[in-house]
């Protein structure tokens, strides 16, 4: 069993806090995600956070998560939490 924490909390971040796992049992609880871009252009972007845990259990609980993208254009996106588990 692997168990992750992530915590962040911080301002202009990009891509903060990405994750791969694969055939795993991954946690993902009470992580603290803040990201502040202003005038921005973010590409093949993460702005919070975004796990992939192909093949894999995933528990995420009690995760809070403030994004503010203001003047922004955002391409290949996530804004947010995202979490892909098939």
């Amino acid at each position: 069993m692997k168990t992750l924490t992530l915590t962040l909390a911080g301002i202009l971040v990009l891509g903060a806090t990405s994750l791969l796992a694969d055939g795993s049992k991954v946690n993902v609880n009470k992580n603290k995600n803040l990201n502040i871009v202003n005038k921005s252009r973010v590409i093949n972007s993460t702005i919070g956070m975004k796990i992939d845990a192909k093949g894999s259990k995933v528990n995420a609980n009690k995760n809070k998560n403030l994004n503010i993208v203001n003047k922004s254009r955002v391409i290949n996106s996530t804004v947010g939490i995202a979490i892909k588990a098939q």
